[in-house]
């Protein structure tokens, strides 16, 4: 924590520089804007009128307007792009102002929508011919002899039950995480990286790490160092911006209905402990791959738009603080700070909102730890992403090489590019049916990149993509672990249909639901059988258990890390917030699969009979049928005569996996090999 204070340019950027530039910005940016407005609203619009010898009571009142002048000119379109007038008004030909008139006049005008001046000019002829339309309204009634409320029977007037101090919270409650998340990330920026990647640059991480202060001492004492920082100085940026703001806006201050308690603001300081302490963690845990002060720069970037993701939907009309909310990392606190500006939160969503908060810094830090702990991706070399090999000269031999991590990192972004900006544009293709759309953007769009990826980079194809023989036992394991694996992700999807509930097939698939539906022979069934279970099977599994698994296995000593974080990417590339979680365990599991066996066909197996059981089911049940709701209804708990000897078979499968692959270097169990 000293190093760090006694750093000049932390003490600088944290601390000095937020009470010179909010005061200094706002005075500047407020000086240059209320006078531009002012320049603005205190101008003088001028407007020409066409034909307005036949609109004298227009002209009289456009006169009456101060601000308003009407102009003759020669050449008035060329006046108006110039910027020398503001508006025309085009009166018809055949128009009259007689209250003996029964017709009803269009009239049009002309502005220029890129000018300040002529945008306020279109203001303010718009409410001086409304005046203008209510005196020929008038006078036309009182040529005839009749009231004004012969055409107005009716007054309309709302009132809305919402408070000003709710209304106003819940704007203010929407702005308050962006600003500190973003001082937070601000001010654990520079602490972060120098305790981390600095002392990897200085060279005295070394000097730490043979010391007799533990790993996990080191971790949590520069934890401490970076969280405290952040902390006081997100403090000092929101006190101020709030005290800049006070002083130079007073009386627009004074305006709003908003009222801290004392209870309300020991809530909201009591949220921020461990909203920074999260977002600190975060920062800690990325900058700890990061090799220089460049790289940790670039990961630090892309944090901060996934720090912001979560606050977009607290702007939701329909979103509220519950205790489910309440474990969501972020949004929990986000929409808590919201409730508290408009008045109106519970007391047991903040404690579990820092519980669950808290747990998550825990486990962010854990993996910190654990990343600190490998030397291996601590001094790492710093990796570049290679060029083709066939533009390259030099001359490679296949075997035995794996892509880096950044590789198949940034293969999985291309994909994703294409998958969602190509995907979307084929769905606008009305010629190509939706079956033709999916063999596409499976083999076009996934496959056939990774085939390219590997094959002119000059990878070792056989031994990424796992091409080996499997055992008849494995087979055997593979049917049962797909059978019992489905039983256990509909279990899972029913406890989250609980607390995030899915929306109906029909909203998903859409079209694609009664083209699965229809039944239109053995070769239609065996088409979109192919599609559903075989080609994501083949697709999927080659990308994500061949190529990126693979190469996480080949560069990270645990195993499992690089499972699980196969299977995240895996939930987070099928796009939905209510599929992450069963996509994430299937993940899981076949991730386990691939890396037991060795094989990557037993995957597909697997995820064939995932998707293949789930057409089925929508193809051969009865909808309506009462017996089988649990099966075609996403969501819906299954039988415990179904669930208990699933979840027993994929137990089993899973200890037989561990058992008959217990060696790394044994590739195949006893059995007959195929």
């Amino acid at each position: 924590m000293k190093d760090t204070l006694r750093d000049r340019n932390i003490l600088i950027s944290q601390f000095l520089l937020p009470l010179v530039l909010y005061p200094l910005v706002v005075i500047i940016t407020s000086s240059l804007f209320t006078g531009q407005i002012k320049k603005t609203e205190d101008s003088i619009s001028r407007i020409y009128i066409y034909n307005s010898i036949k609109s004298p009571i227009l002209s009289d009142t456009i006169r009456e307007d101060l601000l308003l002048k009407e102009v003759d000119l020669k050449n008035p379109f060329k006046m108006l792009s110039e910027g020398k007038l503001e508006l025309i008004i085009f009166i018809p030909d055949d128009y009259t102002e007689d209250p003996n008139c029964n017709q009803s006049f269009e009239m049009k005008f002309h502005y220029n929508s890129t000018n300040e001046l002529s945008l306020m000019a279109r203001t303010r002829i718009d409410e001086l011919l409304r005046k203008y339309n209510d005196i020929l309204i008038k006078n036309r009634l009182k040529f005839r002899a009749l009231s004004m409320s012969l055409i107005n029977p009716l007054k309309m007037s709302g009132e809305t039950v919402a408070t000003k101090k709710r209304e106003v919270g819940s704007m203010i409650g929407g702005i308050l995480p962006f600003l500190i998340i973003l001082f937070t990330i601000t001010a654990g920026f520079l602490p972060a990286l120098d305790v981390i990647v600095g002392e990897k640059e200085r060279g005295t991480l070394e000097t730490l790490l043979v010391s007799k202060i533990t790993k996990s001492d080191i971790i949590i004492g520069k934890f401490m160092a970076v969280w405290a920082t952040a902390l006081m100085s997100t403090c000092l940026h929101l006190l101020s911006s709030t005290v800049t703001f006070a002083t130079l806006a007073q009386e627009a201050l004074a305006k709003l209905p908003i009222s801290f308690t004392w209870t309300a603001l020991m809530a909201v300081i009591f949220l921020m402990v461990p909203l920074t302490g999260f977002v600190c963690s975060a920062i800690m845990a990325v900058t700890m791959v990061a090799k220089s002060y460049k790289e940790g720069s670039n990961y630090l970037s892309a944090l901060t738009l996934l720090m912001f993701m979560p606050l977009s939907i607290i702007f939701s009309p329909s979103m509220k603080a519950t205790y489910a909310t309440s474990i969501v990392p972020i949004f929990n606190i986000s929409i808590l700070f919201r409730d508290i500006l408009k008045g109106d939160f519970n007391t047991g969503h903040i404690v579990v909102t820092f519980l669950a908060t808290f747990l998550y810094t825990s486990v962010i830090l854990w993996i910190a730890l654990k990343l600190f702990e490998q030397e291996d991706i601590l001094f790492r070399e710093t990796v570049d992403i290679s060029m083709p090999q066939f533009l390259s000269k030099k001359k490679l031999t296949r075997k035995g090489r794996f892509p880096s991590p950044s590789e198949a990192f940034v293969l999985i972004c291309v994909i994703f590019i294409l998958f969602f900006f190509v995907g979307t544009k084929l769905s606008t293709i009305k010629e190509l049916g939706p079956i033709a759309r999916v063999y596409i953007i499976q083999l076009v769009l996934i496959f056939s990149p990774c085939i390219i990826f590997l094959y002119f980079w000059k990878y070792d194809i056989k031994e990424i993509l796992r091409i080996r023989r499997f055992s008849i036992v494995t087979i055997l394991i593979a049917i049962l672990l797909g059978l019992s694996g489905m039983v256990v992700t509909m279990q899972m999807s029913a406890l989250q249909n609980i607390i995030f509930p899915f929306p109906s097939a029909e909203k998903v698939l859409g079209p694609l639901l009664d083209i699965l539906k229809a039944k239109n022979g053995l070769l239609d069934f065996i088409i979109k059988f192919s599609m559903i279970a075989f080609l994501p099977a083949l697709c999927e599994e080659t990308l994500f258990r061949g190529v990126l698994q693979s190469t996480l296995e080949k560069h990270l000593k645990n195993k499992l890390h690089a499972i699980v974080f196969t299977a995240v990417v895996f939930g987070l590339f099928h796009m939905s917030p209510y599929r992450f979680i069963p996509t994430m365990i299937i993940g899981l599991y076949l991730g386990y699969l691939a890396q037991r066996s060795k094989s990557i066909f037993p995957g597909m197996m697997v995820h064939a009979i995932n998707n293949g059981l789930v057409y089925i089911a929508i193809y051969f049940m009865p909808e309506n049928d009462p017996g089988t709701k649990w099966l075609l209804e996403e969501g819906s708990f299954l039988p415990f005569y179904i669930f208990i000897p699933g979840m027993m078979v994929f137990i089993g499968c899973i200890y037989l996996l561990k058992k008959f692959y217990r060696s790394s270097e044994n590739l195949t169990p006893s059995g007959r090999v195929i």
